[in-house]
Order: C-alpha cells, then sequence, then structure tokens
C-alpha cells in the first residue's frame, strides 16, 4: 500500500523492507511531497514478539532543509507501544518548531 500512494522505489522494499532508517525517511520525504505540506513524518518499525526482543521504531522528519531520523528501541515488556512510539515522533516535531522559532529571534 505505501508503494503505491507514496511512490517508494523497487529497490528499498525488495532489499531491506519498510522496517529501517531509509524507509522512515523515504516515507517522510513522500508524506511532505504528496501533502504539499511543510513537514513530513514517517513512522515504521516492529513490535518485539519474542521474549528479548525489543520494539524497535524508526521516525523520520522530512522539512525544507532535509530529513531527519532516529531509531528508538524499547524494553520487551513495555506496554503501549504505540503510544509511545507516537509521542516520540511527535517529540521530532516539537523540537523542529522549537528550533525554528528560536532561530527567528
Amino acid at each position: 500500500m505505501a508503494q503505491k500512494v507514496f511512490n517508494i522505489a523497487d529497490p528499498l522494499l525488495v532489499e531491506r523492507g519498510l522496517i529501517n532508517a531509509e524507509a522512515a525517511k523515504a516515507l517522510a520525504e513522500r508524506v511532505r511531497t504528496f501533502s504539499g505540506a511543510d513537514l513530513g513524518l514517517g513512522v515504521t518499525g516492529r513490535a518485539g514478539v519474542e521474549k528479548g526482543q525489543d520494539h524497535l521504531a524508526y521516525i523520520a522528519l522530512a522539512h525544507s532543509g532535509g530529513t531527519e531520523g532516529t531509531e528508538q528501541r524499547w524494553p520487551f515488556a513495555m506496554r503501549f507501544i504505540e503510544n509511545r512510539m507516537t509521542k516520540m515522533a511527535l517529540a521530532q516535531i516539537r523540537k523542529y518548531i522549537l528550533n525554528r522559532v528560536q532561530g527567528f529571534k
């Protein structure tokens, strides 16, 4: 689905799938282009399904100056992982906006 909507290059999906930093950045850039917005957010990851396997998220923010990404890992037993991922993604946007506002002073 993401490949059709956001036109993500086939080699990226074939070689590494959607659970990596490059895919999150590509998603963020395509969201920004597709929507015509100033910012594009890409979030991808996986929940740890086996004991000892961490939850993993890649979060990327695309803006006029480029695309920034981060990798987040949380312990397997952590509850409400989707909530945590959402808060981290929104924190990326907040950080970007605060840095822009401070730059205008």
